[in-house]
């Protein structure tokens, strides 16, 4: 075969193989490198449930708003869990962290109800990265849990009776810390999902936390939750810390964790350290 053959024949091959390299949606990619906590803590995968759906406060503001001012209720929006339609009642459910209020209302008057949410499990997982040793005489580390609660719901019948529609509370967290001489600077990243399975996560509730110890001060701390009212939520942090003594030592820590409408979750951290010039939080870089 001449080498102008040889050259056609090669570019015939490159140019396949970039066509049939295979799609894949976005969702099935997700989930494949996620894991389901239901079936991590060896419960039963939930399934979709038919009925009215749990709707986010973005989605029923105007409707929230009401019930709350109707009721006379004074209320983080952060902890509103979402709001169910049914028989012409509105149902709303707050977040009380170990608990849930559920208030209903038939649009002149309210009534109230606290639920005791239904442990099903927690457990805690191995991580890649734990006590990793470095360069400058301190470790690093990392872990995660998971726990998971149903909550289950009073639907008023027009019978005068009630039904029960159940939503899962899937709690999910990681730990990243420094360990600077026995002392450990802990980011702790930490949501709370409400999770209608198979139609939304309605709400997420951001419990993240910094904690600092020994020679150390925390320069900077930030958390946020994000994804209420879609398929996913996720929660991020990120903190840097310094040590109050020369050599001045800086830490920096990033993290999230995630669910999905179907009990998938997932969450990562990455940091780094390196040397400053100065004294604690004021050195540079």
């Amino acid at each position: 075969m001449s080498l102008r053959k040889t050259i056609t024949v090669l570019l015939v091959l490159l140019l396949a193989g970039m066509v049939m390299v295979p799609m894949v949606s976005a969702t099935t990619v997700s989930e494949e490198t996620k894991e389901n906590y239901f079936l991590a803590l060896g419960l039963e995968k939930p399934e979709k449930v038919q009925g009215p759906p749990l709707t986010s406060y973005q989605a029923s503001k105007e409707k929230i708003d009401k019930i709350l001012n109707t009721g006379k209720i004074q209320y983080d929006k952060e902890n509103i869990i979402g709001l169910i339609e049914y028989n012409g009642y509105e149902i709303l459910l707050l977040d009380q962290n170990d608990s849930v209020l559920e208030i209903i209302s038939d649009g002149t008057t309210t009534t109230q109800q606290v639920i005791k949410p239904v442990h099903l499990g927690e457990k805690e997982f191995k991580t890649d990265s734990v006590f990793e040793p470095t360069s400058i005489g301190t470790t690093t580390g990392a872990k995660k849990g998971a726990e998971i609660s149903r909550i289950d719901i009073q639907l008023p019948e027009k019978s005068g009776k009630y039904s029960v529609k159940s939503v899962q509370a899937i709690t999910v967290w990681r730990e990243d810390w420094w360990d600077y001489l026995g002392e450990l600077n802990l980011l702790h990243t930490q949501g709370r999902f409400y999770v209608d399975i198979g139609i939304t996560v309605s709400s997420v509730i951001d419990q993240s936390y910094a904690q600092t110890a020994g020679p150390c001060d925390r320069c900077t701390f930030t958390h946020s939750a994000s994804g209420a009212g879609t398929m996913e939520g996720q929660v991020t942090t990120s903190a840097i810390w310094a040590t109050i003594w020369t050599p001045t030592i800086k830490m920096s820590q990033d993290a999230w964790v995630s669910c999905d409408l179907n009990g998938y979750a997932d969450g990562d951290g990455n940091g780094d350290k390196w040397g400053a010039i100065g004294l604690g939080c004021l050195a540079v870089p």
